[in-house]
């Protein structure tokens, strides 16, 4: 790990990284999200594959920004409790979203987990004052149009790998680095070992020649 983390190129992204972390929302306080290292379109796979069925924009939103407890709770059906965000900026996302549904769809529940990713572009640029800063907020560098229906926009899809394969690729390179990283450990470890038998060969060797010189017959032995 020392010789890994030690290349500039990872002291690049340590930096990068470390940066991020310590970026503040609209609330002050430093951003995070739940959802690890993969992406929406990975989550919005995963929920797929648990519910048999295409999830709802929010609930892939949710599935990376709610609190634990809170996306226990939201998962398990809970989800007319007020929701409690990792982020005020992931709040304030939401919320915007789903005012846009409320004035575009009325008043029906039912409507407010409708997958509109034209009205999330609208509202989250009305929410940044018009401005697009960097990607855009709950997509990253996604398609727009998959995150949140769930099918390819025709831009994306003729270069876009199928998402089922998408998400074995994924797999696949995870597990390939995993394995990477256990044949590392274990050739670090059979070296440790090499370098420690070195040793004490080389401490048994420093102890014969000791033991040599201490009773080495004299060269005028007595009579």
């Amino acid at each position: 790990m020392c010789r890994k983390w030690n290349t500039d190129e990872w002291k690049k992204k340590s930096k990068a990284a470390r940066k991020n972390r310590n970026k503040t929302d609209s609330s002050g306080c430093t951003a995070r999200h739940t959802g690890g290292s993969i992406g929406y379109e990975e989550h919005r796979l995963k929920l797929k594959e648990l519910t048999g069925e295409e999830p709802a924009y929010m609930d892939v939103f949710c599935k990376v920004n709610l609190t634990a407890e809170s996306k226990k709770k939201y998962f398990e059906g809970d989800k007319e409790v007020p929701l409690d965000f990792a982020t005020g900026t992931a709040r304030e996302a939401a919320e915007a979203y789903n005012r846009g549904l409320f004035e575009k769809y009325g008043e029906d529940p039912a409507q407010h987990m409708v997958n509109d990713p034209e009205l999330w572009t609208q509202t989250q640029l009305l929410r940044q004052g018009g401005k697009q800063k960097g990607l855009m907020y709950g997509i990253g560098s996604s398609d727009i149009e998959y995150v949140v229906t769930g099918t390819y926009s025709s831009v994306s899809s003729s270069s876009s790998v199928a998402a089922a394969d998408y998400a074995k690729s994924q797999e696949k390179v995870n597990e390939l680095e995993q394995q990477l990283v256990n044949m590392q450990q274990s050739m670090d470890e059979s070296q440790n070992a090499l370098t420690l038998e070195m040793a004490q060969m080389k401490k048994m060797r420093e102890d014969l020649a000791a033991f040599m010189r201490e009773f080495r017959p004299s060269s005028n032995p007595p009579q």
